[in-house]
């Protein structure tokens, strides 16, 4: 799904949001994904996008760290957290621009079975501005969502 224009009713606000997406099947159960996703501290061992974020895992609360996606220079972000459910997801939301840009970062788990899940790894970018000035990166980022989606697969496989 990456850099597809989806309707979107949720966090960003927007009836249609710019999305970047990964999804991947990992062969464990819900609570494992979780358990090294919920390890904020961990990131540093295996996610190759993301510093370990600085955070109370709470909803509400603020959330900082650096991400590096491919081909691009570190970039600090401050959000705040929107979405702290164990085992099933966790994400944040920022805006620019006065809220004419709109950021929603989500990384959802969704069993399959008792021993697999599919990771959904994305982020949506709404708000008036959030599409044009997306548009012609969402194919990147997308592809660092991708890497780190494959870095938590292999760390939660090899648990």
């Amino acid at each position: 799904m990456a850099g597809e224009v989806n309707p979107q009713n949720g966090a960003a606000g927007e009836t249609s949001a710019l999305r970047a997406e990964h999804r991947i099947r990992i062969e464990a159960p819900a609570q494992d994904v979780w358990a090294v996703l919920s390890d904020l501290a961990g990131w540093s061992t295996w996610n190759p996008v993301y510093t370990a974020p600085v955070c109370v895992p709470k909803v509400g609360e603020t959330v900082t760290a650096t991400v590096t996606m491919p081909d691009s220079p570190p970039n600090p972000f401050t959000a705040e957290i929107c979405a702290w459910e164990p085992n099933r997801r966790f994400g944040w939301h920022s805006s620019a621009m006065d809220g004419q840009m709109q950021m929603t970062r989500y990384m959802e788990i969704e069993p399959v079975s008792d021993n697999s899940c599919m990771f959904t790894n994305g982020e949506a970018f709404g708000g008036e501005m959030g599409p044009v000035i997306m548009k012609d990166m969402v194919g990147g980022i997308a592809n660092g969502f991708r890497l780190m989606s494959e870095a938590l697969k292999k760390a939660v496989e090899t648990r």
